[in-house]
């Protein structure tokens, strides 16, 4: 590239998130092209990264960044494989990550630091507002060709991170709590190395690549929150494995979308829990009188997937350079995707066995729990749903 950084990636930033891009303009408008692209594709097997620490201003050893960053590494080569991973033009994280010491010269490349409360001089004169950012990663090299790039990822320095906007932080946030704050800061800026970006959802647990997420689980008040999601918070597929426990939502009061949920499933009158198993080929129905009773619920009956079709939702964006060597040309590759299942289901009731005919989407782009990535289409009482878990 013509600038000697190319800040080509989202970033997390200390008050907001933004977008950085060293980009073409045409007419007035921008143009990211290959700015967005993953930094690694097929064709490379090997990424030699190193770790940097400021011990002045993070209480933490390189064998522990190591392991959190290897950690990060296989979230996200796990993630992929829940996605059209087999037939995809643009394979994504199957790379071996290699550490090597950090090189003295820039004679010696390497593809990917770690810098933890570190910058270099030029880096800190090129990031103007880098006093700014939690966390950020920053593409400094594109091989248009191969389709390979260079960069780093920085995370500020532990000590000089107190408050976000007025809200305190989590103590010790990268070398406290077992670097579990680190992991998901790691896990969502290598998600931008991977190519991808920013989703327009809320930061939450769950919301992994949000705008916001890195600000909202350095937050000392929502740690219990996180802590809570830990081992289950997925990105491409919320729940990619048979469940072994009902997630359940409860309302306070007998609205009257609880009250056709009701009707519809069978549930006891005054029943306000609901909440759902998803099998291999079928999706239980369970539910409890109220939250006091949520953690021993009732199975009420169960919806059996009787046909299903599967359609792949594009989980990022990629622009193929001309000079490129890696991909079979074509306007428009196929890319790592969301699978989305679209099911017709036959809704059997435990306690009568009375049957009713429904349609099912699970659809993982939601981000978010299962009762909120299910929706139910069907007929009842004379009015037809497109969503009978919203009541409309």
């Amino acid at each position: 590239m013509s600038r000697r950084f190319n800040i080509g990636f989202f970033i997390g930033l200390i008050f907001w998130s933004w977008e950085l891009s060293a980009a073409w303009s045409s007419g007035g408008g921008g143009m990211f092209k290959d700015a967005n692209n993953p930094w690694f594709v097929q064709n490379t097997d090997t990424v030699r990264y190193c770790i940097r620490i400021d011990s002045s201003q993070a209480s933490l050893s390189e064998e522990q960044v190591d392991r959190v960053f290897r950690g990060a590494v296989a979230y996200w080569q796990r993630e992929f494989s829940y996605t059209n991973f087999a037939t995809a033009d643009v394979v994504i994280s199957t790379q071996t990550f290699v550490r090597q010491a950090c090189p003295t010269t820039t004679a010696q490349p390497i593809d990917l630091v770690l810098q933890i409360g570190y910058l270099t001089a030029a880096q800190k004169a090129e990031i103007k507002s880098h006093a700014s950012y939690a966390s950020l990663v920053v593409r400094t090299d594109y091989d248009a060709v191969n389709l390979r790039a260079r960069g780093f990822i920085y995370v500020a320095p532990e000590k000089s991170l107190s408050d976000i906007q007025g809200y305190e932080l989590t103590e010790n946030p990268w070398s406290g709590q077992n670097q579990v704050l680190l992991y998901w800061t790691l896990v969502h800026e290598l998600g931008h190395v991977f190519g991808l970006q920013h989703t327009g959802q809320a930061p939450s647990p769950r919301n992994i690549m949000s705008y916001g997420f890195v600000e909202y689980i350095l937050q000392k008040r929502n740690w219990p929150l996180l802590s809570s999601y830990i081992g289950s918070m997925a990105f491409f597929a919320i729940h990619p494995q048979p469940q072994n426990a009902p997630e359940l939502i409860c309302h306070t009061q007998l609205t009257q979308t609880a009250r056709t949920l009701q009707m519809f499933f069978g549930i006891p009158p005054t029943w306000l829990c609901f909440g759902t198993i998803l099998r291999d080929q079928s999706l239980e129905i369970w539910a409890a009188p109220d939250i006091h009773h949520s953690m021993n619920p009732t199975p009420i009956g169960t919806i059996f997937f009787e046909q299903e079709r599967k359609e792949a939702r594009p989980a990022m964006t990629f622009w193929t350079p001309r000079e490129q060597r890696v991909l079979a040309i074509r306007q428009h590759p196929l890319l790592p995707s969301y699978i989305v299942r679209n099911i017709k289901g036959r809704y059997v009731q435990a306690q009568t066995g009375g049957q009713r005919w429904l349609g099912l989407v699970l659809d993982p782009t939601q981000n978010s729990p299962l009762l909120n990535d299910l929706r139910i289409i069907t007929d009842f009482n004379g009015n037809s749903y497109m969503d009978l878990m919203k009541g409309f």
